[in-house]
């Protein structure tokens, strides 16, 4: 019996969808917090209306610095 082979899953870039929601932000700025979407929506949410959470997820991440896909 063959068990099935493990699927990678690359971990989200949250600076690249970041960028991509908001065009404007400063690359180099958000690139020190790359990997921490929570960090990442500080810095953003001093930029915008929206809050830390509607940020989260927006990136697609979830408040404990980990994605949606899993926590499942």
């Amino acid at each position: 019996m063959n068990s099935p082979a493990p699927t990678f899953q690359p971990s989200p870039d949250y600076y690249l969808r970041a960028l991509a929601l908001w065009p404007r932000l400063e690359p180099p700025r958000l690139e020190q917090v790359r990997h921490d979407p929570n960090r990442m929506a500080a810095r953003i949410s001093r930029r915008t209306t929206l809050s830390v959470e509607a940020i989260l997820a927006l990136l697609g991440a979830s408040g404990d610095g980990e994605s949606p896909a899993e926590g499942r």
